[in-house]
């Protein structure tokens, strides 16, 4: 028996299994062409077939196949959260500025400013942030702080908390962002650094950000 599965656009599949009547699975080979072959048992069979997210294409030469953060990038940029600096770069190790993560998160609220004097109303009208220093780079901490308070704004089952005590450099975490940081560290959005630190004045790269943005959304979105 042959069958042709076609997955919709975004998705592959990612397994094809046929039980018999009793249980017991089928050979099932896969011919390469988007069809599937096996040998029909007697009696009744139950076929399943799964499917997973391809990573789509993207146009930035100094992400490739094998970067650590390829899969978050291509989800931001693939549903328009994160763009690219240049048609064919996305800059990956280069920091990210307060007022870029003002046009990210209003455009993940479905907001859709037209420049970043925009962002900057959209962040202060809501309490993300109060709009200063637009063009710094963002810090660990000022970024989990404003996706806290965005989380609260969405109205996010954000109750979870963790106790910072574990870290060496918790005593540095600002006051503002002490409450953040354990609800960070509780959803494993933004915890510690390889060093096993929070660094909370450190400041995120592009490639990073794309990871955080994902896991906010995965977790708590």
């Amino acid at each position: 028996v042959t069958l042709t599965v076609t997955p919709d656009e975004g998705y592959a599949v990612e397994e094809v299994s046929v039980t018999d009547r009793d249980g017991d699975e089928a050979e099932v080979t896969d011919n390469g062409d988007g069809t599937y072959t096996f040998e029909q048992p007697r009696g009744r069979v139950t076929i399943e077939v799964t499917f997973r997210e391809t990573v789509p294409a993207m146009p930035f030469a100094d992400v490739p196949e094998d970067h650590w953060a390829r899969d978050a990038i291509a989800w931001a940029y693939e549903n328009g959260y994160v763009s690219g600096t240049s048609a064919a770069a996305f800059s990956p190790g280069a920091s990210i500025s307060r007022q870029q993560v003002w046009m990210i998160l209003a455009r993940l609220s479905g907001a859709d400013p037209a420049s970043m004097a925009a962002a900057r109303e959209w962040a202060m009208v809501n309490d993300i942030s109060d709009g200063t220093n637009p063009g710094n780079a963002v810090t660990r901490q000022q970024l989990v702080a404003l996706l806290y308070r965005y989380a609260q704004m969405m109205g996010y089952d954000n109750g979870a908390r963790e106790a910072l005590t574990s870290f060496p450099d918790a005593g540095t975490v600002s006051g503002y962002a002490q409450e953040p940081m354990q609800w960070s560290v509780a959803n494993g959005i933004v915890a510690g650094t390889s060093a096993g630190t929070l660094n909370p004045t450190g400041t995120a790269t592009r490639a990073q950000f794309a990871v955080i943005l994902y896991r906010f959304w995965d977790q708590v979105g």
